[in-house]
């Protein structure tokens, strides 16, 4: 985060972040959203508890949300164990809660949550506990474009390879045919019986081509 003043909050690094800010009443995530946004943060959503968060993450693709917990009790435990149950590596999850509540606590941290900040907050410290959140989950979206772009590559490779594999099986049938044509034609026979016998036992069609190009 950049540096700031005595009186002045820390500005972010990530301001393009995306942030869902949830409490059990909207002025309380108002108040939280109000923190951040001084903070430098541009893309901050309000919403309270009551809300289907579970799907507002779906749609929205938050890279952090900051879920207050400051009222105990059941539903509290039960919102937060809905949301672990779906974040996995698809956002950070932020709790805010209060510091007598040691049961929340343990159980944020149980069912995944990846902060646990207490009531009354310090808004300098929230901002750079999240700032540090934001970055943990950029670099996270990096890794999984990074593989994505691996595993696409991986297949085109595989495919060329698969192609290759067809063509000299192809050119070295053709080659039998002209040296042996009697015997050509028994190696097509035996490719394609071997591969009607696959598909009757009911094998998949993968196997089932690399039979008959083994044949």
């Amino acid at each position: 985060m950049a540096a700031a003043g005595q009186a002045a909050y820390p500005r972010t690094s990530f301001p393009d972040a995306r942030i869902l800010v949830a409490d059990r009443s909207f002025e309380g995530s108002e108040l939280l959203a109000s923190v951040l946004e001084r903070g430098g943060y541009r893309h901050v959503l309000p919403v309270t508890r009551t809300t289907n968060l579970t799907q507002l993450v779906k749609d929205l693709e938050p890279h952090v949300l900051l879920l207050s917990l400051a009222a105990p009790g059941l539903s509290a435990l039960g919102t937060l164990r809905q949301l672990t149950r779906t974040a996995g590596d698809k956002y950070r999850l932020v709790v805010v809660g209060s510091p007598s509540d040691d049961l929340m606590k343990h159980r944020a941290f149980e069912y995944g949550a990846a902060e646990y900040i207490e009531l009354p907050f310090d808004p300098v410290e929230l901002l750079h506990r999240l700032e540090r959140q934001v970055w943990v989950q950029l670099l996270l979206g990096e890794k999984r474009g990074r593989w994505a772009e691996l595993a696409k590559e991986v297949r085109s490779l595989t495919s060329l390879a698969e192609r290759a594999q067809i063509e000299t099986v192809s050119l070295l049938g053709s080659l039998i045919d002209e040296l042996d044509p009697q015997l050509g034609e028994h190696s097509w026979r035996v490719a394609r019986i071997s591969g009607h016998i696959a598909t009757a036992m009911g094998l998949e069609e993968k196997f089932v081509e690399d039979l008959r190009r083994a044949a």
